[in-house]
């Protein structure tokens, strides 16, 4: 074993109460270090001056004595020590212990085996009252809970052959706190040859107070999440006391007697519970009152020390992002001011009624009617899987436990509406999160799986593709449709990076919670069997993968996505009727002037995700073909795997909206993402093809982005001044009281001015309310018309629809001689730039009518 030599490291900074135990430990040692480095980063004690008191007496003992004075943290000091020494074996351990007097010998001689690469040690405590012995079981690992297939070495009790240190890169030197933990991470990672030796034990000096204990505590997590680690301990102590606050807070609904119970309830339990797993390690009275308050204080310490770790994490992500990514980072500026600019617009108020958007107000349903009848699909909802309703209900539900809202209020469409008002905002909320949660998760693909380096361009282009920014402030589910659907494809390019069985069922798992979520994801499966047959060597032989994914995929679907059919409460008939039969086949009822295919390729498309992008993506595609061309199948497979996957899954979800025929409006969303990625990657690869011309190509395609973003910014702007609220003052004032007014059925889905839509309900809510105006449900088969009609998108019935009801009440009220009063338009003063009247009607983008007001 002398023929063995070892270095021994130490980092210290300020130690000077520790430092001299620890040295005499290191003197008394069975067997002594060939060498003994020290670094020091910056102490401003007198630990340098104790160390060098020991000089003569470490070279007694034939020790070498190297003190390095470095600046840095402990993984800094680490590096520079092992660097320093001169022997390929490196034993570590921390100045505030004190080394067993073999622990050397014992941390070293499984080096025998020329196939071991590390050994870790064991420690324990060296308490000096019940304090300390209480304290122990919360920190170490206690004999009987050490696993040695699992455990993983600290610095305080290791030893390793430097070429494994170099071979992992050493420390990283961004960790302070919890570096040991991410080194033996990666020596897991390369599979290096672990020894436990539990003989090998290290006295660890626990904490003399209360200030000193939770700083160790609180260190220890903010460590951890700024190593990117989320221990399973730390997760469970967040689920308790959430379930505890949470729990409480409905406890508040019955009675305060019963919260100050359950407080006592839950106080008596944890204490209860954290006396009873560590008291054997203890065994005095004392530990009844300890062990309770020192459960509080590491719980407090790792909530705070994570929370404050995140909060720091997020902070300097967002921060280099920004300085890193000015122009993209201020496009998601923008556009999230745009958003919230306009969160009210259209939302109940003490004006009306309903939303603008009914398809919001039918989303709400869904979500009552899930949590009250165990279906969405019932008359009146959304309809569709359940998923984005539970998610929304578990969402009001917080809301109402923090006491931001109160869903229970909302008894009636036509009563609370300040309450319903702040209900839509906070959905709408929502929606945003997801948005830009979305985007963040495109950022991320774009530059770890893609290699893209200019994102601008995609960035903008997504923000501001008018279906993506008028959807984003409506609560509806196709905005987390495409957050589920991009972290699909960033777990399915994650299983691309590293195809084994696990990355592949983490993307199904994200696969089935985007088709959870609405039924047009569907093709994402298809995308899911393609990664596979792309991405996946042996495919006969690795047939598990697939097999096992649509299993998971079943289970996930049948208990989130339909579980109301399992339950006997849903049915999905027409939820499919409704959009595969029904809706398509009013394509044909348009004046459209070409066929509907031609029209959906020259109008609806640009106008749904912008002119740019459409132009683009057809660029793009022909780039690509031009780049592959001549190159054989197998070279373009290997070579441009990531390019063909997003085409073909751009394509696969494309022929999926041909049933919709030309009702493919928000259902087309799901298209975004494939095209977006894959006009990043021809544009990065365009731009390195042509280098020369990069000033060039820079500006043009600015130029291009200008106009798409006030495409954009022009469906925004037409919800300012709705004529809604404008012709609502004009009635007002012009149409004497006591008028009966005809009015169009069903009137909700009239767009009607708010004061009629409102008086209207009342009445059929109260029928003696007193109303300004009288109504009449009027159509051309009416016996006698009215003095007043008002009638909305007369000019798109007029001009754009073979045959409707309203087109031929119009028909009448010319025939009896009534004159247009006064007529309400839309704001499109912009909009008017890039889309026809009949372009913006049926995008449904902003359901915003003109409104045409009659009189005999």
């Amino acid at each position: 074993m002398e023929k063995l030599r070892v270095s021994l490291i130490v980092t210290v900074f300020n130690e000077q109460e520790s430092i001299e135990r620890f040295l005499n430990s290191v003197l008394h040692q069975t067997i002594s270090p060939k060498e003994l480095v020290i670094v020091d980063g910056g102490s401003t004690d007198e630990t340098v001056e104790r160390i060098k008191n020991y000089e003569s007496r470490i070279k007694k003992k034939s020790i070498s004595l190297n003190l390095i004075i470095k600046k840095g943290n402990r993984s800094v000091g680490r590096n520079e020590a092992v660097r320093r020494s001169s022997n390929n074996i490196i034993a570590c351990s921390d100045a505030g212990n004190i080394l067993d007097k073999n622990w050397l010998e014992k941390i070293t001689g499984p080096f025998k085996n020329k196939k071991i690469d590390v050994v870790a040690g064991y420690y324990k405590g060296l308490p000096k009252n019940n304090f300390q012995k209480s304290l122990i079981p919360y920190v170490l690992v206690m004999p009987d809970k050490v696993n040695p297939k699992e455990f993983l070495p600290a610095t305080r009790s290791i030893a390793f052959k430097k070429s494994i240190w170099e071979k992992v890169g050493g420390f990283d030197e961004k960790y302070s706190h919890n570096e040991d933990y991410v080194f033996g991470k990666k020596l897991k990672k390369i599979n290096a040859n672990i020894f436990f030796a539990k003989n090998a034990i290290v006295n660890w000096i626990p904490r003399k107070n209360i200030k000193e204990s939770f700083i160790m505590f609180y260190r220890f997590a903010y460590g951890d999440i700024e190593a990117k680690i989320l221990r399973p301990k730390v997760f469970l102590i967040f689920l308790r006391y959430v379930f505890a606050l949470f729990t409480i807070l409905a406890a508040r609904f019955i009675s305060y007697d019963f919260v100050w119970l359950l407080i006592f309830a839950f106080l008596a339990f944890y204490s209860t519970w954290a006396v009873s797993k560590n008291y054997k390690y203890i065994r005095n009275f004392s530990a009844a009152f300890y062990l309770p308050f020192i459960q509080f204080l590491s719980d407090f310490a790792v909530l705070s020390g994570s929370l404050v770790s995140l909060a720091s994490k997020l902070f300097n992500m967002t921060y280099s992002f920004v300085i890193n990514n000015k122009i993209s980072a201020l496009a998601i500026f923008i556009y999230t001011i745009l958003v919230v600019s306009v969160i009210n617009w259209g939302l109940p108020n003490s004006n009306h009624p309903f939303t603008y958007h009914m398809d919001e107000w039918h989303q709400l349903q869904s979500v009552r009617n899930l949590f009250t009848y165990l279906s969405p699909n019932m008359e009146g909802s959304a309809n569709g899987p359940v998923f984005h309703f539970g998610l929304s209900g578990i969402y009001i539900g917080v809301l109402s436990l923090l006491g931001l809202v109160n869903p229970f209020a909302i008894n009636s469409s036509l009563m609370n509406l300040d309450i319903q008002n702040n209900l839509f905002i906070y959905l709408r909320l929502s929606t945003l999160f997801f948005a830009l949660g979305t985007v963040i998760t495109l950022i991320f693909i774009l530059k770890k799986y893609l290699n893209t380096g200019l994102i601008f361009l995609p960035v903008i282009l997504f923000l501001f593709s008018p279906i993506w920014i008028s959807l984003s402030n409506y609560f509806k589910y196709d905005i987390a449709l495409l957050f589920w659907i991009t972290l699909s494809i960033l777990t399915i390019f994650r299983f691309a990076d590293n195809p084994n069985l696990k990355n592949y069922l983490i993307a199904g798992v994200f696969v089935a919670l985007s088709v959870c979520t609405k039924i047009s994801a569907l093709p994402i499966l298809i995308v899911y069997f393609l990664a596979y047959i792309m991405f996946k060597n042996n495919l006969i032989r690795n047939i598990k993968y697939p097999v096992l994914g649509v299993g998971l995929f079943i289970f996930i679907f049948l208990m989130l996505g339909i579980p109301d059919i399992l339950l006997g409460t849903g049915d999905y008939f027409e939820y499919f009727h409704s959009n595969l039969v029904r809706t398509p086949l009013e394509t044909f009822n348009y004046k459209l002037g070409v066929p509907y295919w031609v029209y959906l390729f020259t109008n609806q498309i640009p106008t749904l995700f912008g002119f740019v992008p459409y132009l683009l993506l057809v660029i793009s595609i022909l780039f690509f073909l031009k780049q592959i061309f001549g190159l054989s199948i197998k070279k373009i497979l290997t070579e441009r795997r990531n390019e063909i996957f997003l085409l073909l899954s751009f394509l696969i979800f494309a022929l999926s909206l041909i049933p919709m025929k030309l009702f493919i409006i928000n259902r087309s969303l799901v298209v975004l993402p494939f095209a977006i990625l894959f006009i990043a990657m021809m544009f990065q690869d365009f731009v390195l093809a042509n280098k020369k011309y990069k000033k060039i190509i820079l500006v043009v395609i600015s130029s291009l982005l200008i106009f798409h973003f006030l495409q954009g910014l022009s469906w925004v702007l037409t919800k300012y001044n709705d004529p809604r609220e404008v012709s609502s003052f004009w009635i007002n004032e012009n149409i004497e009281q006591g008028s009966k007014i005809g009015i169009e059925n069903v009137p909700i889905y009239q767009f009607l001015p708010d004061n009629l839509l409102s008086e209207y309900y009342m009445l059929e809510y109260n029928p003696n309310a007193q109303t300004k105006y009288k109504y009449e449900i009027i159509s051309k088969d009416s016996e006698k018309l009215p003095e007043y009609i008002i009638l909305t998108n007369v000019d798109i019935d007029s001009n754009y629809f073979f045959n409707s009801s309203k087109k031929e009440l119009i028909s009448r009220i010319e025939e009896e001689g009534y004159k247009q009063m006064k007529a309400f338009y839309i704001n499109r003063s912009m909009n008017e730039l890039f889309t026809t009247r009949l372009d913006f009607y049926i995008s449904l983008l902003a359901p915003i009518p003109n409104i045409f007001v009659y009189k005999k």
